[in-house]
């Protein structure tokens, strides 16, 4: 069920931040979220991914990747997140920033957005 779904990824964002150790056993199930069948469900794990790593350092080289990937869905309210989360993400490690900065400028010129 999406709202039982839904509620395990916040849980999890929740929780994750408390702890890097949570964190790090939590990036899994998130990452899995990713490709849950509902955007609402999307959206809260790409919000998660820019909470986790913003907790723990470690994490944001790896949800990098996961976060841009996300700003070319067809769901505004995703890509938002995924944009509040790259920011987040810079945040934490500024260095992901200079990496992330082509694709978010690409994504600017795109007209769907």
């Amino acid at each position: 069920d999406e709202d039982v779904r839904l509620s395990t990824v916040i849980a999890l964002r929740k929780l994750a931040g408390r702890s890097p150790a949570l964190a790090l056993e939590a990036l899994p199930h998130v990452v899995g979220a990713l490709g849950d069948g509902k955007w609402y469900v999307w959206r809260s794990a790409v919000e998660a991914l820019g909470k986790l790593a913003g907790s723990c350092p470690a994490l944001a080289a790896e949800a990098l990747p996961r976060v841009v990937g996300v700003l070319g869905d067809w769901k505004f309210n995703v890509r938002r997140s995924a944009v509040e989360a790259l920011g987040k993400l810079a945040d934490s490690i500024p260095a992901l920033a200079a990496e992330a900065l082509p694709r978010v400028a690409g994504a600017l010129r795109d007209e769907t957005w």
